[in-house]
């Protein structure tokens, strides 16, 4: 589970890379709580709970802080109108257009491609797979098809079935 979180934040950031910011500084629109739902040391230790990480280290991660960051992900993706470019880049994918010619998207996927590299092993992903940008192109465009998925209706149970049962390096292998 922690595993695709992380995942789903590094396609997030390759997205727009304030939202990472965002979701540390997010407050609802009724605000309930004077202090933040999730504070970025929550946010380091999911990310760096993943085993595929380069730095990896073990932390008790929590359902509640799951479900606060799934929230605060969907709410942001809403309002940040993210979601209009999460469709773009799906539906002109889908049509084997591959974008070759759109610098919004070519941006996304050289960012998912460096922000991957940088963060996970190559042995725990396997290099053959690591060093295949076709590979990580289809990570990206999964993760954002997810994030689609969570912004309509019964997202939350798509995304965490998602969470639950998908495994990165059983797909790659």
């Amino acid at each position: 589970m922690v595993q695709n979180i992380d995942m789903i934040l590094l396609t997030c950031e390759a997205l727009h890379f304030s939202i990472l910011h965002k979701i540390v500084a997010y407050t609802p629109e009724i605000n309930s709580m004077p202090y933040p739902y999730i504070t970025s040391l929550q946010i380091f230790q999911i990310r760096h709970s993943n085993q595929l990480r380069l730095l990896n280290i073990a932390h008790p991660i929590f359902l509640k802080e799951i479900i606060d960051l799934t929230y605060i992900i969907r709410d942001i993706l809403i309002k940040d109108n993210l979601i209009i470019t999460i469709k773009k880049f799906l539906l002109l994918n889908s049509e084997e257009v591959y974008l070759l010619n759109d610098s919004e998207y070519g941006v996304f996927i050289r960012r998912f491609q460096f922000l991957f590299r940088y963060h996970f092993d190559s042995r725990a992903i396997g290099v053959k797979y690591y060093k295949d940008d076709n590979q990580i192109r289809q990570v990206a465009l999964m993760n954002l098809y997810i994030l689609y998925l969570l912004t309509n209706q019964n997202g939350y149970e798509h995304f965490f079935s998602y969470l639950k049962d998908y495994k990165l390096y059983c797909q790659l292998t």
